[in-house]
């Protein structure tokens, strides 16, 4: 009996003892890192290693231990991009859980090798023309899994000048270079071409190799003038609107241009030929009358009206009329709605309808400050609707029924006189001088 219960007693000893121990032993305070992993420096894609790395675990009497760090007790690290990049290092003891970090370097892993993926848009030139490397890719291998794909403008080179002897060209990438297959060619002659200087052409124009500009074209775009190509149509006469075809020659080379061909801008119309006066009754027609048409571009053209078309060209008293009114009758010549020409025909009794000058026709007199203007050359015939003529000015006198507006020259510069028979109007200019 006194056996056990001494063997209880030492138990009970025993178990307070390892209590009092327990509760005296000291706490952790913090941690640190002791030794950096071997491996400190990572390329991109790389993980984690943390061979050779401690850590001091610091207690609260001041006592140290070292403990080895494994990978379960780090977090991730984020080798997506380069960069210095910081993991946690994670450390439980006792229940509670501590931490501590450091920082990994991440940097880009040097290539190893480089590909042509895609060639440039262009590989073939003329000797003399800059070489253009756009739409050249580069696929840059870094291991064999890991490998990016660049453009030229991520690439270092520089600008070349295709000579006939190049045939690559070196592009770079980190410390790596590649070569780059391009032809290049002697620039030649590849035919003639044409154009038209204005950039199109006029109805009615004479055609002349003048009009063009005819050139010799190189297989690099560059063009030299050509001053003695044979030019087929040369003095031809543009008829129609519309495309016309063009032909060219120059030693062995041809060339066809479809020029187009548009209408002619008018400047001015005058009277050919129109009947002086109709019988009362008879119908006025448009093919009696036949006016001179000059262009901006083109030669004059003589048109039959009614017969020949242009532009709109029209008379306001249209085909076919009856002229049952005796007395004048004014005919307005109208083209793209501007009025260019006004003649008179007379209907019945004879009535004068037209002008002839004899001599000293439509010059400007010149009279000085204060004088009444005298036309002294003049001749002035008035021609009548029957086809006979009156004077109506002769040597600075006027005939019978002529009434005269000569202004007095007031002023200095150009002002006009009027000369009136029967309600036929001749005016001449008059210049003012001191």
């Amino acid at each position: 009996m006194k056996k056990v219960f001494l063997l209880m007693l030492i138990l009970c000893l025993a178990t307070l003892a390892v209590g009092l121990t327990a509760c005296n032993r000291a706490k952790v305070t913090k941690i640190e890192v002791d030794n950096m992993p071997q491996k400190t420096g990572y390329y991109i894609g790389e993980q984690l290693d943390v061979t050779g790395c401690t850590l001091n675990v610091l207690y609260s009497d001041n006592s140290v231990r070292t403990v080895p760090v494994s990978a379960d007790m780090v977090s991730a690290l984020d080798t997506s991009g380069v960069g210095t990049k910081s993991v946690i290092i994670t450390y439980t003891e006792g229940g509670n859980t501590y931490t501590t970090s450091m920082a990994l370097r991440v940097v880009s892993r040097p290539p190893s090798s480089l590909s042509i993926l895609t060639l440039p848009d262009r590989t073939e030139y003329v000797e003399g023309e800059t070489v253009d490397l756009t739409g050249l890719t580069v696929e840059v291998y870094y291991t064999e899994t890991q490998h990016v794909t660049v453009t030229e403008r991520d690439l270092v080179y520089q600008a070349v000048t295709a000579t006939t002897d190049l045939t690559s060209v070196t592009v770079g990438f980190a410390s790596l270079t590649i070569e780059v297959p391009i032809h290049v060619v002697p620039v030649t002659l590849t035919g003639i071409e044409a154009t038209v200087a204005e950039g199109r052409l006029y109805r009615n124009q004479t055609l002349s190799a003048y009009l063009f500009n005819v050139e010799y074209v190189y297989n690099n775009g560059t063009r030299t003038p050509i001053m003695d190509a044979q030019f087929t149509e040369d003095g031809e006469v543009v008829e129609d609107v519309g495309t016309k075809e063009l032909h060219f020659a120059k030693d062995d080379y041809r060339y066809t241009l479809s020029a187009t061909v548009v209408e002619d801008e008018i400047v001015a119309v005058s009277l050919v030929s129109a009947p002086y006066g109709y019988a009362i009754g008879d119908a006025f027609r448009w093919q009696d009358v036949v006016l001179s048409v000059d262009f901006a571009h083109a030669s004059a053209v003589t048109y039959t009206m009614g017969r020949d078309t242009y532009a709109g060209l029209s008379l306001n008293v249209a085909d076919g009329t009856s002229l049952s009114d005796s007395g004048a009758v004014d005919i307005v010549v109208v083209a793209l709605g501007r009025t260019f020409l006004t003649f008179r025909v007379g209907v019945g009794d004879p009535i004068p309808v037209r002008w002839r000058v004899a001599s000293g026709g439509d010059t400007v007199v010149e009279v000085h400050l204060g004088y009444v203007p005298q036309p002294t050359n003049l001749m002035l015939y008035a021609v009548m609707s029957d086809g006979s003529e009156q004077l109506v000015w002769h040597r600075g006198r006027a005939e019978a029924g002529v009434e005269v507006t000569m202004p007095a020259a007031a002023t200095m510069g150009q002002t006009q006189a009027t000369l009136s028979y029967m309600g036929l109007d001749y005016t001449f200019a008059i210049l003012v001088v001191e």
